[in-house]
């Protein structure tokens, strides 16, 4: 009837091509095919839109795609937009591998094999990156994911998975790395200790010379590390001297310096060596700090600073020294103005003028010797002489002191005698001031003066000079002082 008719039209809208119309059609059976037909047709409707939307996000996407590989891992098809995203047309690629494409340097076929791995056992991956080469030579970097498929029935049918193109990405890391490799070549070839630390205080790189200089902490230099946890420790293994016995103070103290990282600092560490601390803020609030090894330079700061001590003490002792036979010039040429002086009392005030003076003179030439020594001007005269006869003069110079005092003064050549080309002057000098002191310093006993040839031969002698008495001797600190300009063991 005209029911039937009408359900049998719109079963063919709906898709039923198949179905004749019949006068004694059964009803719920057309029915049935209707409903069939309108399932069929919103699916139809469904999977037109899905594949729509498949080939718009595709399209969307530059840089990605979508492949499938085959049970034999074989590429088997390429989303429409793939040679936009590579730079290679599909159809090269359909019915080869990934490993045939793809170029394997030595340095990256343990990483191949990891993959070739995961493919064998139909496992999962993720972001797998290679090269390919494009006509022209350019290389791409791909990053590709993927999943197994399989059947109803459990069997592989190959992989279906996502890429993306990284080349951009690649080109700007290798930038990135090159510029670093060359910032840190530079450091490096400045020459001073560097580090940086990022706005959380947290190490971000220090060089080699850095790591020298603070050796005992080196273990703690890795990124990532702040910098009061570093300087702690290497507080607590006693790499500041200044640390020792008030860790947390000198922590505090640090930091504070570190932080406001406006001024230079000078720190010892263990090795005892003396660095200048340089740290300055970023525009981003990163601390960047070199350290320069000025030990030399505070050493000889030091030196200088104690040479100056030693040049006032030893000017107030050479005052000293000038002061008493120059009093004893005046006093006795005013004793000879005065009138009526018995002739036996005006030779003894001469006398004492003359000595007086002879011993100003001594000073005063001692004094220029220095400045001659010092200025690298002072000359050594070559004389003929006997160690002997210099040996002998000194003992009669000095023959009446040590009687004075009770003092056995003996004088003793222990080598064959001969003559030697020397600086007699010189030689007199430094024996009589070894002489005059071990008499000064010798309350009892003997005083011995000897000589001996170490070595010669035919053109040069090598001679010793000793002076060995009972006194007191020089204790090791004083020995330490031996040679330095400006230094004495006793001023007195």
């Amino acid at each position: 009837g005209h029911d039937d008719q009408t359900l049998a039209a719109e079963a063919l809208e709906a898709g039923a091509q198949d179905y004749l119309v019949k006068g004694q059609a059964d009803s719920d059976a057309l029915r049935r095919a209707v409903r069939n037909a309108m399932l069929r047709r919103r699916l139809e409707r469904k999977l037109a839109l899905n594949e729509a939307r498949f080939h718009d996000f595709g399209s969307a996407n530059s840089d990605g795609w979508f492949w499938e590989m085959d049970a034999q891992l074989r590429f088997s098809w390429f989303s429409p937009n793939t040679q936009q995203a590579i730079g290679r047309s599909p159809d090269a690629i359909l019915g080869q591998r990934r490993e045939d494409i793809a170029q394997v340097p030595d340095d990256e076929k343990e990483i191949w094999a990891s993959h070739l791995a995961d493919l064998a056992q139909h496992r999962v991956f993720k972001q797998f990156e290679y090269r390919i080469a494009l006509p022209n030579g350019d290389d791409q970097w791909l990053s590709i994911s993927g999943v197994p498929i399989f059947d109803a029935a459990g069997g592989f049918g190959g992989y279906r998975g996502t890429g993306t193109n990284i080349t951009r990405r690649k080109r700007t890391d290798d930038e990135l790395h090159r510029n670093e490799r060359i910032l840190a070549a530079a450091i490096q070839a400045v020459g001073e200790a560097f580090a940086l630390y990022d706005d959380a205080d947290r190490l971000v790189y220090c060089n080699e010379q850095y790591r020298a200089m603070y050796a005992t902490s080196a273990d703690l230099l890795v990124p990532g590390a702040t910098f009061e946890h570093i300087i702690r420790e290497g507080a607590r293994r006693g790499q500041y001297p200044q640390a020792i016995g008030n860790v947390d103070a000198w922590v505090a103290q640090r930091l504070a310096l570190h932080r406001a990282s406006n001024q230079s600092i000078i720190q010892r560490t263990d090795k005892g060596r003396w660095l200048r601390i340089i740290e300055r803020k970023t525009a981003d609030n990163h601390i960047v700090g070199f350290r320069m090894d000025v030990t030399e330079l505070y050493q000889a700061k030091e030196a200088a600073e104690a040479a100056n001590v030693a040049k006032s003490h030893f000017l107030a002792t050479m005052s000293h020294e000038i002061r008493t036979p120059m009093n004893g010039v005046l006093g006795m040429a005013q004793l000879l103005m005065m009138p009526n002086l018995p002739e036996a009392e005006r030779l003894d005030y001469a006398r004492t003028i003359l000595n007086s003076g002879q011993t100003l003179l001594t000073l005063l030439n001692d004094i220029l010797d220095l400045s001659k020594v010092e200025a690298g001007k002072l000359d050594l005269e070559a004389r003929a002489f006997e160690p002997a006869q210099i040996l002998h003069e000194s003992r009669l110079l000095f023959a009446e002191a040590a009687a004075n005092k009770g003092l056995t003064l003996t004088d003793h050549w222990l080598s064959q005698t001969q003559h030697y080309l020397g600086d007699t002057h010189r030689l007199r000098q430094m024996v009589s001031n070894l002489v005059g002191n071990a008499i000064k310093f010798t309350s009892q006993g003997a005083i011995q003066v000897e000589a001996r040839e170490l070595e010669g031969g035919a053109t040069s002698a090598q001679v010793e000079f000793a002076v060995i008495d009972s006194g007191i001797g020089i204790t090791p600190e004083q020995q330490a002082q031996l040679f330095q300009p400006f230094s004495q063991a006793d001023s007195s």
